[in-house]
């Protein structure tokens, strides 16, 4: 469910705060978004890497941060009525999410729905860092 952002250098957003082709954790809730330099780290070995396979210990630090925070996320934000509300719309998120993810790039590439088109339609072009958890 990944987009394409561009043009975030040029808007002041630099690739070692927030690397839209790096790995990332998002919540498709609130729209919540989580990369630390662990995840850009490991897209610049990618990035430059010519090929060879991503470090075992580095893409397991990626993984496990990412399923640490979703899961503490989860916990400290949205309660099982809010999950299991979501669960039966189908979308991949919540218009609220859309808005606040679209701007990082990320966009959903299957159910659109027209409220989820309007909210990244609405959306304020370049993303809001402070949005952004895990970048120190």
């Amino acid at each position: 469910m990944m987009g394409a952002a561009v043009g975030l250098e040029q808007a002041g957003i630099p690739l070692t705060v927030f690397d839209p082709a790096a790995p990332l954790a998002a919540c498709r809730l609130c729209g919540a978004i989580f990369q630390t330099p662990y995840h850009r780290e490991l897209q610049k070995i990618r990035r430059y890497g010519q090929g060879l396979p991503d470090p075992p210990d580095l893409l397991a630090k990626v993984l496990d941060l990412g399923n640490e925070w979703r899961k503490k996320h989860t916990e400290r934000n949205h309660t099982q009525s809010e999950i299991d509300a979501f669960t039966q719309t189908g979308w991949a998120f919540t218009p609220e999410a859309a808005n606040v993810l679209a701007p990082f790039g990320i966009i959903p590439m299957g159910n659109l729905h027209p409220d989820l088109i309007s909210a990244m339609m609405e959306a304020p072009r370049k993303p809001d860092l402070r949005l952004l958890e895990g970048g120190e």
